[in-house]
């Protein structure tokens, strides 16, 4: 069999077809495909950042929420500016129901040195003094411990406690101040 021009140019042609299908189809399309699965890559761990951020969000949420409840709380614990005569009367009536003979209750100016509160803030404190006399075991420990388990959000500053002379039963005369905090109008 005799290999002629014809045919090495028809086994040329048959062999440059798929050749020149890879280099101008194939291998630009290969090309395409590498570069769409590194966009997919990105896309996906941008995916996943995003993701992450979400559940964060979403927890910060959460905290928002349970830090709303907790303002909320404390909100309720606090009374009106005008609603502080009634919690007077309520520290009037806790030294009565204790046998505490009340010499005085009487609120102070808030000074500096006692202010706990932002004075431009939308609470303030009314500090109050209260002078008491009475037992020790039967009234003013009660009184103490009532005063602290009041509904509203109270502070003693100071207190000074001595024991009444001449008496031989406990009998003491207190001196205090304390704190009432309110929500301003």
């Amino acid at each position: 069999m005799k290999f002629t021009v014809r045919e090495a140019i028809l086994l040329s042609l048959l062999v440059a077809i798929p050749m020149g299908s890879w280099w101008f189809v194939f291998r630009p399309r290969k090309a395409q495909i590498e570069e769409a699965r590194h966009e997919i890559d990105q896309k996906r761990s941008r995916l996943l950042e995003m993701s992450r951020a979400d559940e964060a969000i979403a927890s910060l949420n959460d905290d928002i929420a349970q830090y709303n409840e907790a303002i909320e709380f404390f909100r309720s614990k606090l009374p009106q500016e005008k609603e502080i005569d009634q919690i007077l009367r309520e520290v009037w009536r806790l030294a009565q129901t204790h046998q505490l003979s009340t010499k005085s209750i009487r609120t102070v100016r808030t000074s500096g040195a006692l202010s706990t509160v932002d004075p431009a803030g939308p609470y303030a404190e009314q500090p109050v003094a209260l002078e008491l006399e009475g037992r020790f075991t039967e009234g003013l420990y009660p009184f103490l411990l009532d005063l602290e388990n009041m509904p509203r959000i109270s502070r003693i500053h100071k207190m000074k406690v001595e024991r009444l002379s001449g008496t031989d039963n406990g009998q003491v005369g207190v001196q205090m101040v304390m704190s009432v905090f309110f929500e301003r109008q």
